[in-house]
């Protein structure tokens, strides 16, 4: 991605939507103009809806040292204030579903590529089997004031993009960067320090 943008924005890929590891990269990623975040083959999980509460974050109030020009606001770690874009496919399930839900509700950005699974279904615990198997029912669709979300549909993006894996070039991923190429014309910084 480096070579098709340069050093203005980062990249966040969310395999699964555990919190271990989230957070962390996206610390290292907020200092950057743009962040893409690719929860593209998803794997489920429970905390989509606390990343889309951390990229939602807005700055509070601004501090600054008496000798510098830096700017640094609060909320200050885990905060990013930039341009944002999220990438989904077919396989973006489950609570990559959600975020990407999270993410449009909040308007926090496009949404690029693909329509996603559509099987927003929670899990709650099942009973094991006599034998030691598991069985999941998918028993907690989820829904808000406008009705039931996702299921058997799935999320919509903002600019639908295909792109057949077996080809060396990702034009979903292409999309994302255009779209933060254009939003970063005018790209995100903290006000000055006022006079004293």
């Amino acid at each position: 991605m480096r070579t098709l943008i340069g050093a203005a924005a980062a990249m966040l890929l969310i395999s699964t939507a555990a919190y271990a590891g989230q957070t962390e990269g996206l610390i290292k990623k907020v200092d950057k103009d743009a962040l893409i975040i690719d929860v593209r083959w998803s794997q489920g999980g429970w905390t989509g809806g606390h990343l889309a509460e951390l990229l939602a974050r807005k700055p509070l109030n601004y501090a600054a040292g008496p000798y510098t020009g830096e700017a640094w606001p609060a909320p200050r770690w885990g905060a990013h204030f930039g341009a944002k874009a999220v990438i989904v496919n077919h396989i973006t399930v489950s609570a990559g579903e959600n975020f990407a839900y999270y993410f449009r509700k909040l308007g926090l950005g496009p949404i690029v590529g693909s329509r996603t699974w559509g099987g927003l279904t929670g899990l709650n615990p099942i009973p094991g089997l006599i034998d030691g198997g598991a069985v999941n029912v998918p028993n907690a669709p989820f829904y808000d004031e406008s009705g039931w979300l996702i299921e058997n549909h799935g999320v919509e993006p903002d600019r639908l993009v295909f792109w057949d894996p077996a080809k060396a070039a990702d034009p979903q991923l292409e999309a994302a960067i255009e779209e933060m190429m254009k939003a970063i014309a005018k790209p995100y910084r903290a006000p000055g320090k006022p006079a004293r």
